[in-house]
């Protein structure tokens, strides 16, 4: 199985033009008679013009050699200002952190790809139609181009992989900030329900010991100013004496009896009462 003509890197496997001595056999029409020396568009028939003055072309060809000429060194040119560019993105893929970063240094890789094959074909297709004999030093800059075209096919693909993974990453991180998002509402519901119903069994509570504290026994034990006499208009009152009487029942009041006047059974009980009214 052979190689496409047509292949940009098929150069090396196909027969160079001095082994292919059928357009440039003797005797053919041009061959040493001063006709020119250029093949035709179809890679196999001898142009059968005559050559200008001394040289090796007619005027078509003469003018085809040199816009061939001009393509592929404009395309070797592109390859060597394309390759300066493309050496730091081959040395530091992992520094390309984003899509977008990848994405410009995919457009220079394809763009050197490209510029490649363009000069691989103007070369190969230059040679093959006006040089009739093998040049060694055209088929060592064609090895050299080979090379760079599998250098630039690699990054290629290794760009191609690079972002890949960095879309997968974005995607990963995209949900799981999703996610994180999802949580937090949810906690932050939560928590607001935990808020309300806490409010709520404050409020309870507090109710609670608000009613507590306003029943009869703690209303009677909360301390209540000493009493007073008052004096009615109908008869007059030594004012010394109401004092010392107020003094006596608040005495008697505030002091307890002692332990043996508490006993229920006897007398003492209501003896220590009756004193104190």
């Amino acid at each position: 199985m052979t190689t496409p003509p047509s292949s940009p890197i098929s150069f090396v496997s196909q027969a160079s033009p001095a082994t292919r001595s059928d357009p440039w056999t003797p005797g053919s029409p041009g061959v040493g008679t001063g006709f020119c020396q250029a093949l035709l568009a179809d890679e196999a028939t001898v142009c059968a013009v005559r050559a200008r003055g001394r040289g090796r072309y007619c005027a078509e060809h003469g003018a085809e050699y040199k816009e061939l000429t001009r393509a592929y060194k404009e395309a070797s040119a592109t390859v060597q200002s394309l390759d300066k560019l493309v050496l730091p993105k081959r040395t530091r893929m992992q520094a390309l952190e984003d899509a977008q970063a990848v994405d410009d240094a995919l457009q220079v890789a394809e763009a050197l790809l490209e510029a490649i094959e363009e000069e691989i074909e103007g070369r190969r297709t230059h040679h093959r139609r006006f040089f009739p004999t093998k040049d060694d030093g055209h088929e060592h800059w064609l090895r050299k181009l080979q090379v760079k075209h599998g250098v630039a096919a690699s990054l290629l693909a290794q760009l191609q992989m690079r972002k890949e993974r960095l879309l997968e990453e974005g995607e990963a991180a995209r949900m799981r900030a999703e996610h994180i998002h999802r949580m937090d509402a949810l906690a932050e519901a939560r928590a607001q329900r935990e808020l309300a119903r806490s409010g709520v069994n404050a409020g309870y509570a507090a109710r609670a010991e608000w009613t507590r504290s306003c029943t009869y026994a703690s209303v009677a034990a909360a301390p209540r100013p000493p009493a007073t006499v008052r004096s009615t208009p109908s008869h007059r009152t030594d004012p010394w004496a109401v004092d010392a009487e107020r003094e006596r029942r608040a005495a008697l009041w505030q002091t307890p009896p002692p332990p043996e006047n508490c006993d229920r059974g006897g007398g003492i009980f209501v003896r220590a009462r009756s004193a104190r009214s």
